[in-house]
C-alpha cells in the first residue's frame, strides 16, 4: 500500500536518519525509494538538531481543502495504521536503554508466561472455543506470495471505495472480496 500511494500521490513525510545516515524513522519509507524513484534518485536531505519542526512544502497543493490533500492525510494515516508492526521482542529489549511507558501500556509489551498454554495443554486452551458451523458466515484463508500482496491490498482498497456493500456480512474485507469477484464474474462469466 505505501508504494501504491506514493505512485499515485507523491512523496509525503521524511525519514529521520543520525548523523551517520543510519536509518531510525521511515525504513518502510526508505525501502520504496528506489522502488519508486529509482537507483539515481537524490534526496533532499535537511540537517536538523532536533530543536526545530521540518515541515515539507507540496508546492502541487494549492491549499488543504484541495482533493489531494484531503486524500493524502487519510492514506498517509491508513498506510500507517496498515503498515505498524511492532517487534515487541525487540521492545522489551530496549527497555534497560529507554523508557517505554509513557507511549505503551505495562501489558501492551509484556505477556505474562504463565497465561500461555504449554505443550498438552492447548486441548484445555481450545475447549473454550465454540463449535459448530457460524452460518450464514465462512471463514477462508489464502497464501499469497510477497509480489502479489501489494495488489491484493489495493484491489481490496478500490472495492471498498465503491461504498457500502449491500449484505449481511458487516466484514469489509470480505465485502471486498466479494464485489472483486462479482465485478471479475459479470466482465468475465
Amino acid at each position: 500500500m505505501l508504494n501504491q500511494s506514493i505512485k499515485d500521490n507523491g512523496w509525503i513525510g521524511g525519514i529521520s536518519v543520525a548523523a551517520d545516515g543510519q536509518c531510525f524513522d521511515g525504513s518502510a519509507r526508505l525501502d520504496a525509494i528506489y522502488d519508486q524513484f529509482g537507483e539515481d534518485v537524490e534526496p533532499i536531505i535537511v540537517d536538523a538538531d532536533g530543536t526545530r519542526p521540518i515541515i515539507v512544502r507540496r508546492t502541487d497543493i494549492p491549499n488543504a481543502d484541495d482533493p489531494k490533500a484531503k486524500l493524502l492525510a487519510v492514506t498517509a494515516n491508513r498506510v500507517a495504521q496498515i503498515d505498524l508492526d511492532f517487534d515487541y521482542d525487540i521492545l522489551r529489549s530496549l527497555e534497560d536503554e529507554i523508557d517505554l511507558s509513557p507511549y505503551f501500556d505495562e501489558d501492551e509489551i509484556h505477556i505474562d508466561e504463565d497465561e500461555i498454554p504449554q505443550a498438552g495443554e492447548w486441548d484445555n486452551a481450545l475447549s473454550d472455543l465454540p463449535s459448530g458451523d457460524k452460518e450464514p458466515f465462512q471463514q477462508m484463508t489464502f497464501t499469497l506470495h510477497d509480489e502479489q500482496v501489494e495488489l491484493v491490498k489495493a484491489a481490496m482498497d478500490s472495492a471498498k471505495k465503491m461504498g457500502n456493500y449491500d449484505s449481511l456480512n458487516q466484514n469489509s474485507n470480505g465485502n471486498a472480496l466479494a464485489r472483486i469477484c462479482e465485478i471479475f464474474l459479470t466482465q468475465n462469466g
